[in-house]
């Protein structure tokens, strides 16, 4: 496993493991502490949770063994992390040999420690060691708001003195936060590995399918906001060649950004069309549409623009990964808006012959 992944690994392992089923178990009156312990002495991380006032909750074996490694001070400079949401990473020298990598979170009750034993670096590690900075970098800053957000609402939750009927709604609000979490961290994992040309597995499917496979995934949006969503295609659409998961992170963030912003009551409309040498696919809505200004921008990394940035969601990664893949696949991708009137994007695709 190598080092990128095992940084998404600490990020689900803190996201779902640490903070979202004990917690979220304990409010439904379920509260299994074994299950969760189990799980995590098992998996090939060092992970260790501390209360605020420095006691024990949990420490995996990995994780006391690294502990016992790091150099003098190390441990009590990362317990020094005290806003919540915020990231302590580093990477040491071992007392044993090898190198160690920390990685500390303030949690708001307590400190998450997580760590790792890495290779020794020499000079053909310097690029991968570096883009998984970038990576780390990225998530840090990209989850900072989400996560404190989050951990706010828990604190809520677990007030004694709220009704059910108080409880109930706070529990959908952390679900809602949740769900925005998970997308935030796929929407990161997926850009990053565009990037680093990671995983890359293309192979003859029909894209149609994985339109319809989108459309379905996104039926709760559709319905909640009474969005028609209509797919047009050219008959007999040859297979094409392309990474599956990839095309569909790009037609999940395209259709769900035009339920999302697109008018309510309104059509979200899909063609698919068969141009000999490629294929030519849309996504059109009727929306409120996007100023000119901004067009140039829309597919920068974190580009937010103004009709959206009061809502307080997303990331503004998603138009980033929707132009990278596209060209990850040999494709061109550009957007046609005029406010009041839509927003439609073009996609090529081109055919293997």
């Amino acid at each position: 496993m190598d080092r990128i992944t095992i940084s998404f690994t600490v990020l689900v392992l803190l996201f779902l493991l640490m903070i979202i089923l004990p917690w979220w178990a304990y409010l439904q009156g379920r509260y299994k502490a074994p299950l969760w312990r189990e799980a995590l002495k098992r998996i090939p991380l060092g992970i260790a949770l501390y209360e605020n006032n420095g006691t024990e909750v949990f420490a995996n074996e990995l994780a006391k063994t690294l502990i016992s490694q790091l150099p003098a001070g190390m441990l009590e400079r990362a317990r020094q992390v005290q806003v919540q949401g915020q990231l302590h990473a580093t990477d040491v020298q071992g007392t044993e040999g090898g190198r160690i990598s920390l990685q500390a979170w303030a949690l708001g009750m307590g400190k998450l420690f997580v760590l790792q034993k890495t290779a020794e670096e020499n000079s053909d590690q310097q690029p991968a060691r570096g883009s998984d900075r970038i990576f780390i970098t990225r998530v840090a800053h990209d989850m900072f708001s989400p996560l404190n957000k989050l951990g706010y609402s828990l604190d809520d939750a677990a007030d004694e003195k709220l009704s059910p009927e108080q409880r109930s709604a706070m529990l959908k609000k952390v679900q809602k936060q949740l769900e925005d979490l998970k997308n935030l961290v796929t929407n990161v994992r997926t850009l990053h590995q565009i990037d680093l040309g990671q995983n890359f597995q293309p192979r003859l499917y029909k894209i149609l399918d994985v339109v319809d496979e989108t459309v379905d995934e996104l039926e709760k949006p559709a319905l909640a906001r009474q969005v028609s969503v209509v797919i047009e295609a050219d008959p007999d659409l040859p297979p094409v060649k392309i990474d599956v998961p990839v095309w569909r992170a790009i037609f999940l963030n395209l259709i769900g950004n035009s339920l999302k912003y697109g008018r309510p009551g309104g059509t979200v409309r899909i063609e698919v069309r068969n141009k000999i040498s490629e294929l030519s696919i849309s996504v059109a809505d009727d929306g409120p549409g996007i100023p000119a200004d901004e067009l140039p921008h829309l597919f920068k990394e974190t580009f937010r623009g103004t009709a959206h940035r009061g809502d307080g969601e997303g990331s503004g990664l998603g138009l980033a990964i929707v132009e990278r893949g596209v060209k990850q696949h040999g494709g061109q991708i550009y957007c046609e808006s005029e406010p009041g009137r839509g927003t439609t994007f073009y996609m090529s695709l081109p055919l293997e012959r």
